[in-house]
């Protein structure tokens, strides 16, 4: 009897454990179902893939089309950004021409002047084309000794070999200076601040026998001689002296030391900048010719034949304005086409022209004005004699323009 029963509980549990496993059959079943369902649709999908390896035409022109937008809303945007970088390092050169200017001041209890050095000396060439420039005398408080040390100010810087013109070949002392070129003497915003000028000679050795063409390292950096027109004469005496002072911190011969400054350090323009050019000559053109080419920006008008009285040029830019077309016959683009040589035309600037003017700087006998000009927008930067860098926009106020370029006119400066 308990045989029997022991038999039929077995019975009984191994009629549930199939039970169990027929469910678990079933709902393996319907896993393997949804498996295979899945499966079914993931193949759909990779054949639809396939089939479609690329975009449509539509979709294609809808990317290009939101590229071409998301370019146009940041090109603007990165130019500003390249363009702020540049005027800030072209602030940071005029900063380093302001501190050497000091540290030449320590040194002499001076600033330099626009001198004549080798004028006078056998073979020199004419008195403006003689001068080493005031930026060739920094070069020591610049961090340019070595270079400075490759110039002998006792000879002439340009002579006349008889064959290439007066005042067009270099000393052989220089030969190995006049094309070295140096960041702290460009602009970043001059577009052609990396071209390397023509048009000059340098003798081939000591003896002067022999010359070839030689290219020029430019620079942007001029000097401020003031708010009139600058001059300049071999034969005029001023003081006892040869040279005309201006109302600006440079003139030729000059030595002016801080106290002479009575207007304030901080009230007075140093240096600035102006357009470098290409050395090259050009053809007579009318003001309007020049104006549309931009090249007002850095061609010197020569050969004028402007009424004269005395030193005098003209009383207002804007009657030069309307005489270039006829009486300029020839424009010499030498503006700041070598850091190294100093006439008046290439290095100096004054306050005669406003900032960027249309009006083209121009020379005449030794006598002209030469404008601040630059490739920044709306204005010009300018190195104050504390040493302190500004902007200056070409809005300024004329008058406000023309006090900030003397050293003791007593004027009262608004928005300087």
């Amino acid at each position: 009897m308990k045989d029997l029963e022991r038999e039929v509980k077995m019975r009984s549990t191994l009629n549930a454990q199939r039970s169990t496993l027929n469910a678990q059959r079933s709902t393996l079943n319907a896993q393997r179902s949804t498996l295979n369902a899945q499966r079914s649709t993931l193949k759909l999908w990779v054949v639809g893939l396939i089939q479609r390896a690329a975009f449509t035409l539509v979709e294609l022109l809808v990317v290009i089309a939101i590229i071409g937008v998301l370019i146009a809303l940041l090109l603007p945007a990165v130019q500003a950004a390249r363009e702020a970088a540049r005027r800030m390092q072209c602030a940071n050169n005029l900063k380093q021409f302001g501190l050497a200017l000091h540290n030449y001041h320590a040194s002499f209890d001076c600033f330099p002047g626009i001198g004549t050095d080798g004028h006078g000396l056998a073979g020199a060439s004419s008195l403006s084309n003689s001068m080493y420039s005031v930026q060739s005398r920094l070069l020591p408080y610049m961090e340019q000794a070595q270079l400075r040390d490759l110039i002998d100010y006792s000879l002439p810087l340009l002579l006349s070999d008889g064959t290439h013109g007066t005042g067009n070949t270099f000393g052989y002392h220089v030969r190995d200076v006049v094309a070295k070129r140096l960041s702290v003497m460009s602009c970043p915003s001059d577009p052609i601040r990396d071209t390397i000028s023509t048009g000059k000679w340098v003798f081939t050795d000591s003896t002067h026998s022999g010359t070839e063409e030689t290219p020029t390292a430019p620079g942007n950096y001029v000097l401020n001689f003031g708010s009139d027109i600058f001059r300049i004469s071999a034969t005029t005496e001023w003081n006892g002296e040869k040279k005309l002072a201006s109302n600006g911190l440079f003139y030729y011969n000059s030595c002016l030391g801080i106290n002479a400054i009575t207007d304030g350090t901080s009230n007075t323009m140093a240096m600035s900048e102006a357009s470098i050019t290409d050395g090259q000559s050009y053809p007579k053109m009318t003001l309007a010719e020049v104006q549309s080419q931009k090249l007002y920006r850095f061609l010197v008008g020569t050969n004028l034949t402007l009424t004269t009285s005395g030193t005098t040029l003209v009383a207002d830019y804007n009657e030069l304005a309307s005489k270039y077309g006829t009486t300029a016959s020839s424009w010499s683009s030498y503006r700041c086409s070598s850091w190294i040589w100093g006439p008046p035309y290439n290095c100096v600037y004054g306050a005669f022209l406003p900032p960027n003017s249309k009006v083209p700087s121009t020379n005449w006998m030794n006598h002209g004005f030469y404008g601040a000009y630059s490739y920044h927008s709306g204005g010009v930067n300018t190195v104050l004699a504390d040493g302190s860098v500004r902007f200056v926009s070409e809005t300024i106020n004329y008058e406000t323009w023309k006090a900030a370029a003397t050293i003791s006119g007593t004027e009262i400066q608004n928005g300087f």
